[in-house]
């Protein structure tokens, strides 16, 4: 379980600020790791996985492939709560052929083994830092570089993601929120990058 916040990001510049800031309200953030990540995002042809509120993709990284398959369940305040399943893969493989796991089950039954086609491709350069108050990690704050990709056209923006331990308490959420939109005036993101890609490529 994934406790999540995201935010637009719509200045460059600004983007740059938040790369090099050392704390963010009051709390530490450590220094960066770049990660060049490709997310392919796969359904039935009529859509069965994000119709039941799922989304499958594959996740291509230097260090190897996995299939990632999210359900966004609740929300508490800006904060959502997501379920997020995933299997590591040696090659891309229909659901019938990935290892025993709960996400391929769960696949199986929604796509009720209907063949999933791949609907958009996603390519992220994303900046991790981890936020820690003295030597607890707090959670990951990820600055996204997205491209939507579909054919010969591409569309560009970024965004902040904040991803915390279940444990965090209220008052820390509260607080990093205040942050965001107080003090960077940064605006919430309620949309996945599948369903702002859906919305571009319609």
């Amino acid at each position: 379980m994934e406790i999540v916040a995201k935010f637009a990001v719509p200045d460059p510049a600004l983007f740059w600020r938040l790369q090099v800031v050392t704390k963010m309200a009051g709390y530490r953030l450590s220094t960066q790791k770049l990660q060049d990540i490709c997310d392919i995002y796969l359904d039935t042809k009529d859509k069965r996985l994000f119709a039941s509120g799922y989304t499958c993709r594959r996740r291509i990284l230097p260090a190897g492939m996995s299939m990632i398959v999210t359900k966004l369940n609740r929300t508490e305040g800006l904060f959502h709560h997501r379920q997020k399943l995933e299997v590591a893969l040696a090659a891309a493989l229909p659901p019938a052929r990935w290892p025993e796991s709960p996400a391929r089950e769960l696949v199986l039954q929604l796509s009720r083994q209907q063949p999933l086609a791949p609907l958009c491709r996603i390519q992220l350069t994303r900046i991790v830092r981890v936020l820690q108050e003295h030597k607890q990690l707090l959670g990951e704050f990820k600055l996204d570089r997205v491209s939507l990709i579909a054919e010969d056209d591409t569309q560009i923006y970024h965004e902040l993601v904040v991803e915390l331990q279940p444990s965090i308490p209220e008052q820390i959420r509260t607080e990093l929120i205040d942050c965001f939109q107080n003090e960077w005036y940064l605006h919430p993101e309620p949309r996945s990058k599948f369903q702002r890609a859906l919305e571009w490529l319609e």
